[in-house]
């Protein structure tokens, strides 16, 4: 290793010891950021955690495909291909973050929006039922082509030609928009389809800049050795799976609930610290901003075995990390990640050979929740959609909460060692029972 990309391991290496203070509780005034106004184009480089994104599947023993934000509709209707490439024609001329082509290396690596718009592609014969992630392999095969521009696609996916039952997929690189990003890409191509006047896209700067307004003290939890959520590896099957569960609203104070299961059950296999992550949106820090991109920070959350902490405990925990604007926790030390080449970043950061069974988890599961909205944001052009949920990642477990109407689907993802044996479906029976008992 050359000794300037040993200089750059060493400072994160550096970065990853420190530990948290207790956190300050403080008001956080941002700092001028340019002015929201529409978002003609982007010429600019990758912000950290689009490097980041962008770096997964790189490494030549990596066990993980590109990351991808998937977020799948089941409905009814039919699709016109024509009025459906109409539509994302028109909203790849106002959210230039759907039409990105990746150029450059390293710290070079910059986005212009330069490339086509988000195609359509149409699956007939296929029987993938969404429940899990057996079958759906050959939708995904192809990878997304970020050096020649193609960020993003719709795949609608029948089980015939006549089928009056459908699934519309919209795959995007994780690197170039977020789970709210693909949303607003959903939304904008529904408001397309129906002739409705589009929102477009309006921030000129990126998820990096945002955080570093702020001026916010960088504090981190204390480095600890975490639980895993379903114990040791077992077995020597590379990959992850998935599957899905739907639970029925309304579903009062799901996140801090959620935080709790886990946290209970984690701590059936283990009595150390169960740390979870959960994705924050920094949208709230800029209220009007309209986006594609990556808007993401990550909130952390331990919990202590032992530790005699109701929902109402969690709810008030996770309102002080809210108050206290923690998710604009960000070094600048990181930015050094975009000096490494993206093979050397996913061997450090991502799942290989060498370390699928012996795990380097950075928590014990990440908690995403996108929320449910209603069906009517994502029906047009003789489509009507009744169910929404988004596909997890699969390099740690990993849940996904979204859905319509007020109902949740639920998505677990996870590495098939700790999956194997049952203990994947172990997991989801136990979430499904104890949501539902309320």
């Amino acid at each position: 290793m050359p000794r300037w990309a040993r200089r750059v391991v060493s400072s994160l290496v550096y970065i990853s010891r420190m530990t948290a203070t207790t956190p300050v509780r403080s008001t956080v005034a941002l700092a001028a950021l340019p002015a929201l106004a529409p978002l003609v184009g982007i010429d600019r480089p990758l912000s950290v955690s689009e490097y980041c994104h962008a770096a997964v599947g790189h490494h030549p023993q990596s066990h993980l495909r590109a990351r991808e934000a998937v977020v799948v509709l089941e409905g009814c209707g039919t699709v016109d291909p024509a009025a459906w490439q109409a539509a994302l024609d028109r909203v790849a001329a106002v959210n230039p973050g759907t039409r990105l082509r990746l150029l450059g290396k390293r710290r070079r690596a910059r986005w212009v929006s330069d490339g086509p718009p988000p195609q359509l592609r149409v699956v007939d014969d296929c029987a993938w039922d969404g429940r899990c992630s057996a079958g759906a392999e050959a939708l995904f095969a192809g990878r997304l082509a970020l050096e020649a521009g193609q960020v993003a696609e719709v795949i609608a996916v029948r089980a015939h030609p006549q089928a009056g039952e459908m699934k519309l997929i919209f795959r995007v690189s994780h690197a170039a928009m977020d789970g709210v990003g693909v949303i607003h890409f959903m939304q904008e191509t529904f408001r397309a389809l129906r002739g409705d006047p589009l929102l477009g896209s309006n921030a000129g700067f990126t998820d990096t800049e945002l955080m570093l307004s702020a001026s916010r003290p960088v504090t981190w939890p204390p480095r600890a050795q975490l639980a895993h959520m379903t114990g040791g590896a077992q077995g020597d099957e590379r990959g992850g799976i998935w599957r899905r569960i739907s639970i029925e609203g309304p579903q009062p104070n799901l996140l801090p609930r959620l935080v709790a299961l886990l946290g209970e059950y984690a701590h059936r296999h283990s009595d150390k610290i169960a740390r979870i992550v959960m994705p924050s949106n920094l949208r709230r820090h800029a209220p009007k901003l309209l986006a594609t991109a990556n808007f993401v920070n990550t909130l952390y959350f331990d919990l202590p075995a032992g530790a005699d902490l109701d929902v109402e405990d969690i709810k008030e925990r996770l309102r002080v990390l809210h108050d206290d604007n923690a998710d604009l926790n960000f070094h600048r030390m990181f930015e050094l990640l975009r000096h490494l080449p993206f093979a050397w970043l996913d061997g450090m950061l991502g799942v290989t050979e060498k370390s699928y069974r012996s795990g380097r988890f950075f928590e014990t599961a990440v908690l995403s929740m996108l929320g449910s909205y209603k069906k009517s944001q994502f029906s047009g052009g003789g489509f009507a959609a009744t169910t929404l949920y988004v596909l997890p990642q699969l390099d740690n477990v990993f849940l996904m909460v979204a859905g319509l109407q007020g109902n949740y689907e639920i998505t677990v993802g996870m590495r098939r060692v700790f999956a194997s044996n049952g203990r994947l479906e172990d997991f989801l029976a136990y979430l499904e029972q104890r949501l539902k008992m309320g």
